[in-house]
């Protein structure tokens, strides 16, 4: 009885296994449908077609074949840029509207929803895989998804507009590019809502509001020119306060800029708790007849760092930086040069080193007068010549050099001296004439830049 039972399930196990052999076969040998070689056209319905080799992706061969026929897919949904849409009444050049239409011309296949997998076949080399999607079912989820988003974005607007009135100009702007970007995937349709029983263009009025609100911002300088001159030591202490509807906006990140001579100053501050700025004007460039400090939004830092910025920048360089220029006026100083040249002791009254030094200073933009009490410096320069022996026939002479700079205030600034400058000629007057010539060097390249420097 035993065996009986025992041979009864071997031939069970048998014509089970002989089944799964047929099936398996079966599968094998199916033919390929005909969507694998001509592709299906349904006016009801959006087709994604997707393939992949075994052979190259032995592992995720499904997987590749999916994400092609979701790519295949969301590329049969056209996308049509309509005249009203903020895509199309954006104010930026051509080549900024094309990067806008190439991010947002095709929808994203990671967006999709509601599609449906058809059809599955696959050989020993290829795997096959057919999607559709409902025309009517998509447009329903993306109206769905649509009046979601706008109404996220009219909140966002709705919170940008207090805290622009409030003075929050860094809150309202992020507020309302937020707003802006909740719309992203519907800029090139036309958005219309319902502002407290107003129509209004939803990305538009944002967009647009923003804009105004940046427009809104003044700077409020203490002063309607900046002067420099030897009485401030060429310096000046500036207040800037930012303003918004007449409220101080703290926090606000500005470009502060001049020209000081070796490169542009700029400086990126933000405005105090009070929204104050305070600036010391220094080594501005005084020979810049046409120098003036520049105070003006530091717009890039108004961008959020969560939003696509290649989208976000071009919008950016359509706003106003409302830069207020304040003129710099520089009055250079004016020099009293006092001189005593002497050779042996005796005055030569030729102004050798005065000459040069004179030249050095009015390039660089003094003025002189001739009467002390007229300047602002007094430069005072004693020189002498004294005799150093003999050697080989050759007459040897030294010179040396005291110089002072003195302010008008009678505070002496700077005092140097030089000595044993070596002169050498065929009698101890010609090597006091030749030292002075190396003392003409000492001048032009050392005394006048160190005076120079100095003043300025």
């Amino acid at each position: 009885m035993i065996l009986r039972k025992l041979h009864i399930i071997l031939v069970m196990m048998f014509l089970a296994s002989c089944g799964g052999d047929k099936a398996l076969v079966s599968t094998q040998e199916r033919p390929a449908p005909d969507w694998v070689n001509s592709r299906p056209v349904d006016a009801g319905y959006y087709i994604g077609l997707g393939s992949s080799s075994k052979l190259s992706a032995p592992l995720d061969y499904a997987q590749v074949a999916k994400k092609n026929a979701l790519s295949d897919l969301a590329s049969e949904i056209s996308v049509t840029v309509k005249s009203e849409s903020f895509l199309n009444t954006m104010e930026v050049n051509y080549n900024v509207q094309e990067t806008f239409s190439s991010a947002i011309n095709t929808v994203s296949d990671e967006k999709l929803e509601g599609f449906e997998v058809v059809d599955v076949y696959e050989t020993d080399k290829d795997y096959f895989i057919l999607y559709r999607l409902s025309k009517s079912e998509h447009e329903r989820i993306r109206q769905e998804n649509k009046n979601a988003a706008m109404q996220v974005s009219y909140d966002l607007l709705q919170k940008a507009r207090v805290a622009g009135q409030e003075g929050n100009l860094n809150s309202s702007v992020d507020l309302y590019v937020h707003g802006l970007f909740e719309l992203k995937d519907y800029w090139n349709e036309v958005n219309k809502w319902n502002d407290n029983g107003q129509q209004i263009y939803l990305d538009n009025t944002l967009f647009l509001e923003m804009k105004d609100l940046l427009d809104q911002v003044v700077f409020d300088v203490n002063q309607e020119q900046i002067n420099l001159d030897a009485s401030n030591q060429f310096t000046a202490e500036i207040t800037v306060t930012a303003l918004l509807n007449g409220q101080p906006v703290k926090g606000l990140n500005t470009i502060v800029k001049y020209d000081n001579s070796k490169y542009k100053n700029t400086r990126r501050l933000k405005t105090d708790q009070n929204g104050k700025l305070f600036l010391r004007i220094e080594d501005a460039n005084l020979k810049n007849a046409s120098n003036a400090l520049e105070i003006s939004l530091d717009l890039d830092a108004l961008k959020p760092n969560d939003v696509d910025g290649k989208l976000l920048s071009p919008m950016v360089s359509t706003m106003r930086k409302n830069a207020t220029i304040i003129p710099i006026r520089a009055t250079l100083p004016t020099v009293y040069i006092a001189v005593s040249e002497k050779n042996l002791g005796q005055d030569l009254g030729t102004g050798r080193l005065a000459s040069p030094l004179r030249d050095e200073l009015s390039e660089a933009g003094f003025s002189f007068t001739n009467e002390p009490s007229n300047a602002d410096f007094v430069i005072s320069i004693e020189a002498n010549t004294k005799e150093g022996g003999t050697s080989q026939g050759f007459h040897v002479a030294f010179l040396d050099m005291k110089w002072t700079l003195t302010a008008k205030s009678g505070t002496v600034l700077l005092q140097n001296s030089e000595g044993n400058i070596k002169g050498l000629q065929l009698n101890f007057e010609a090597a006091g004439l030749d030292a002075y010539k190396k003392g003409i060097t000492k001048i032009e390249k050392e005394v006048a830049e160190t005076i120079v420097n100095t003043i300025l």
